[in-house]
């Protein structure tokens, strides 16, 4: 969908750069608009207003609030996508996305966010999520409903690390999904980072076990980029992960060069001893002969080409 225009209009606010009143003024006229194409144009040109230039871009955000309950599923679903990538600054239009998600909800059931029907899940899930990076535990229950339905489950992982005071909820949620996966499977390791980023974040020492667990799983599949995103995990967790000491202690001596750093600092992290860490940091500064490195790294600095 688009409108005829487009091109003018980018031109207009390319003309007016930094002045981010009259684009402002312009853009509330674009919102306005009852061609579903100029106002598609016009979130979108919002957004890119937003996160170019500094203001107060509150009317902005109020004016992209009143979207989210147009008719037309696709100006509302670019809506909620423009406030949660502007979310630091989207607060003013909180309670709209509140009760733009409740009034969902309500009109088609609880199970909304697994709608067969895809834009109207799509446009519910994209308001959801906006709502969620502001920290509003309003979102919870379409969360937890992505979480227990499996369905789209990772646009709910994505955004539940902004609901710490969800965190009892979410958790055991977390930590399904986690146990879940197959890590035998390459592919899986892009769910297991982000599983793992979000039980740092919401930062419940119950994820510990878990989180462990899977410390022990990836190194037997030898998934070394799982296994330092556990060990980051775990060092997030500080003193509340010193049970896993041992195993972390284990691996200060890996030779993947993202594994050992990252045991290192969370050794340190979860209470090591300074006399027992210090060594093990010096020794990530030592670099090995030049004459260990591999022939690709040795390469003549004055023709490129030869190998000394």
């Amino acid at each position: 969908m688009y409108a005829l225009t487009t091109g003018l209009l980018r031109t207009f606010h390319d003309v007016l750069g930094h002045r981010v009143a009259e684009r402002t003024a312009v853009l509330a006229e674009q919102l306005a608009s009852p061609d579903p194409g100029a106002r598609l144009d016009a979130v979108r040109m919002s957004g890119e207003l937003i996160r170019t230039w500094r203001g107060d871009h509150t009317r902005l955000l109020l004016l992209l609030a009143c979207q989210l309950t147009t008719a037309d599923l696709e100006v509302a679903t670019e809506a909620a996508g423009v406030l949660e990538a502007c979310h630091p600054i989207a607060n003013p239009a909180r309670d709209a996305l509140a009760a733009h998600v409740d009034a969902q909800r309500a009109a088609h059931g609880p199970d909304l966010w697994t709608a067969p029907d895809a834009r109207l899940r799509k446009s519910h899930q994209a308001a959801v999520r906006a709502l969620a990076r502001l920290g509003d535990t309003r979102a919870l229950p379409s969360l937890l409903a992505a979480l227990d339905g499996d369905v789209d489950a990772w646009r709910a992982i994505q955004v539940a690390r902004h609901l710490p005071q969800a965190a009892e909820e979410l958790v055991p949620r977390l930590g399904e999904h986690l146990r879940g996966l197959d890590l035998s499977q390459e592919w899986t390791t892009m769910s297991a980072n982000a599983l793992l980023a979000a039980l740092a974040a919401l930062d419940d020492p119950a994820a510990i076990e878990v989180v462990v667990d899977t410390l022990g799983t990836a190194q037997r599949h030898e998934q070394h980029g799982v296994t330092t995103s556990v060990l980051k995990t775990l060092g997030a967790f500080g003193p509340a992960a010193a049970g896993a000491r041992e195993t972390i202690r284990a691996l200060t001596t890996h030779t993947d060069a993202h594994v050992r750093p990252a045991a290192v600092a969370a050794l340190w992290a979860v209470g090591g001893d300074p006399a027992e860490v210090m060594p093990l940091l010096l020794g990530l500064k030592k670099r090995p002969p030049f004459s260990s490195w591999p022939a690709w790294t040795r390469r003549c600095r004055r023709c490129g080409a030869c190998t000394p």
